[in-house]
């Protein structure tokens, strides 16, 4: 399913509304040209999900209907695990693969504050 940009990201809004996942979205129009040069190569939306008291992982997501990667965002790149999606199925799946991977590591987080907490273990 092609679709414009414009409702990627409407669905991408919605479904990470319905799975209750907090999110930074940059807007691809905005009025400052500040804010614009600022926010240049930031990817479409950050996802983020707790994985303990302390820490969140995220997710880059960067949505692409017919365009490349350019500029600033060639270089985020290179530097941080940017996702790319093309359709809403391809959001939906690297979503999903998020959010069991972020419960997949608060489960062993949570085993390494329990263990840890035990303190040592007496030989018998």
């Amino acid at each position: 399913m092609d679709a414009p940009e414009e409702e990627l990201q409407a669905f991408v809004d919605e479904y990470l509304n319905l799975c209750q996942i907090e999110y930074i979205r940059v807007p691809n129009t905005t009025s400052s040209k500040v804010i614009r040069k600022a926010l240049c190569g930031i990817p479409d939306n950050t996802a983020m999900i707790p994985i303990s008291d302390d820490y969140s992982l995220c997710l880059h997501l960067e949505l692409k209907t017919k365009s490349q990667l350019h500029g600033k965002q060639l270089n985020i790149a290179r530097n941080l695990p940017l996702k790319i999606a093309q359709t809403p199925d391809e959001a939906q799946g690297l979503i999903d693969r998020f959010r069991d991977e972020a419960t997949r590591i608060r489960g062993i987080l949570a085993r390494m504050d329990s263990t840890a907490s035990q303190g040592p273990q007496e030989e018998t």
